[in-house]
């Protein structure tokens, strides 16, 4: 199977069921969740506790059902409460630990750049879009999590 198609060549691909230029807003938002997806690769193979790498993969692949939701190939749910969940977890685990300490290990600091992505991706999430709560909840609660998991690798 080859995997290209010629049909981009000339600047355009399809999403939203049309074909849309590349430079459009909603490549920058997939690209950027595509960065994020980079990143988390990186943190997965990094990452020194077994919990997190499970949670770490469970989370790519929930990129990925989200980039095909944004592009209208998928569907995907929004449901915020697993992460609120997982938030909830870490900061009972983390308690004492600043808000503003930078990252000292090598797991956290490719968490705590994964969540710069995120963030990255709700920017434009907004910018594309300020009504889709769901999508800009989703993204918003996403990068609180890895904040959360980044400082529960640093303890």
């Amino acid at each position: 199977m080859k995997i290209y198609t010629k049909t981009g060549d000339e600047g355009f691909s399809d999403v939203l069921q049309k074909r849309v230029k590349k430079s459009d807003k909603i490549f920058d938002l997939i690209g950027t969740l595509d960065k994020l997806n980079a990143v988390l690769s990186l943190a997965y193979n990094f990452c020194a506790k077994d919990e997190v790498k499970v949670e770490i993969a469970d989370l790519q692949r929930k990129i990925v059902g989200l980039n095909g939701k944004i592009a209208g190939f998928s569907e995907f749910d929004f449901d915020v409460s697993y992460f609120e969940e997982k938030i909830d977890y870490y900061s009972e685990k983390t308690v004492g630990f600043s808000l503003y300490d930078m990252p000292q290990k090598k797991d956290s600091a490719f968490i705590n750049l994964a969540r710069t992505v995120c963030r990255e991706a709700e920017r434009t999430a907004v910018d594309i879009d300020e009504k889709n709560i769901d999508l800009i909840r989703c993204l918003n609660r996403m990068s609180d999590y890895l904040y959360a998991v980044g400082k529960y690798l640093d303890i």
